[in-house]
């Protein structure tokens, strides 16, 4: 079975004990390449309650991070945690990468994303080019539940965003709005740098100099201009 199959059936299982499950799926990015990527969901009071509903009503303890974590053991490197956000519960799985090329990996293996490009260039610009496509029959099961999924691919980039089809921006991260069924596209820019273009830096230093010429021969002049209308000895 396919990662990106096994992520949605354990998104399937939330759904189905959680009425309105948020799920994001995340990505950090560090100016050197390495970060962070994952997915996450959450559920708020009401359906922890319900949760516990369900426990005095079976007998059993509907635990979805221990799930995650039966369901990630073999997965090397991954890491599950629970944080309370507010009055909400979120189930996080992060896995780590330490440079592009593990990222690119952890795309391909883990949710069958195609990537287009995603690459750190000889001019300090970065560039973020992902597809995924979610039409398989399996996402559009939940679909047909009728189940109320708030799913979004959000992407934390180093630097100065630049150009991008996200939906939202937010500093330095990107969030698009995701509908289970459908293909996506994830397009982004950034200059790790700063936002300060090398040809910029080279321009400024070029006049810099050209500025420091131009003084120092204004002050040759005067001096040579003085010494011409000192009287001879």
């Amino acid at each position: 079975m396919k990662k990106r199959t096994m992520i949605i059936a354990m998104i399937a299982l939330a759904a189905l004990l959680l009425a309105g499950c948020k799920v994001n799926f995340v990505t950090d990015i560090n100016t050197d390449g390495t970060g962070t990527t994952g997915f996450e969901f959450g559920f708020s009071e009401q359906e922890e309650a319900m949760l516990q509903a369900m426990q005095a009503t079976t007998g059993t303890t509907p635990d979805l991070c221990s799930e995650l974590t039966t369901e990630l053991g073999s997965e090397p490197g991954a890491s599950i945690e629970e944080e309370k956000r507010g009055d909400e519960t979120w189930c996080v799985v992060s896995m780590p990468f330490e440079n592009l090329e593990e990222l690119r990996s952890i795309y391909e293996t883990q949710f069958d994303a195609d990537i287009q490009r995603l690459e750190m260039t000889e001019d300090e610009k970065f560039y973020y080019d992902i597809s995924m496509d979610m039409t398989d029959a399996d996402t559009s099961q939940i679909t047909a539940m009728g189940v109320l999924l708030d799913m979004a691919w959000k992407l934390t980039l180093p630097g100065s965003i630049g150009t991008n089809n996200a939906d939202e921006k937010s500093g330095s991260t990107l969030t698009w709005d995701m509908v289970p069924g459908q293909s996506h596209q994830f397009t982004a820019e950034s200059s790790p740098g700063g936002g300060i273009p090398t040809w910029l830096i080279i321009a400024g230093a070029v006049c810099l100099g050209f500025l420091v010429l131009v003084v120092i021969g204004v002050i040759v002049f005067f001096i040579v201009r003085r010494s011409k209308k000192q009287p001879a000895a």
